[in-house]
């Protein structure tokens, strides 16, 4: 992915603690920067299921194609295989309810395409 030039002020202290952090962990200001948040927008990414989910349950959203079929690669097979059953489980609704609301997810920006195949 390409990269953006951003512009912003931070407060002081911020300021001076990203300083600090980034000389004590031997990584750029941009570094810290993006991986701080990376970690608030997956963080902020159950806020915003929350959300959905809610006006779901409210009727204000509506659920698009609810019979929607998921087919797993077989690597992903693989992959999920390292997990106990609990896990396996979780993982595969998560799946699902990114599939069955991708159309209206993308509307939130914080899913922006689906890397396996949906039929």
């Amino acid at each position: 992915m390409g990269t953006v030039k951003k512009l912003f002020a931070l407060d002081e202290g911020i300021a001076r603690k990203l300083d600090i952090f980034a000389k004590a962990i031997n990584k750029t200001q941009k570094e810290v920067v993006e991986t701080a948040l990376d970690f608030y927008f997956d963080y902020t990414d159950g806020i915003v299921a929350d959300k959905i989910t809610e006006e779901i349950k409210t009727g204000k959203m509506k659920v698009y194609n609810s019979a929607v079929k998921v087919t797993y690669s077989n690597q992903a097979v693989n992959d999920l295989q390292q997990f106990n059953a609990a896990d396996r489980t979780l993982i595969a609704k998560k799946i699902r309810y990114l599939a069955e609301n991708f159309e209206q997810l993308k509307t939130y920006k914080k899913v922006r395409e689906m890397k396996y195949m949906i039929h």
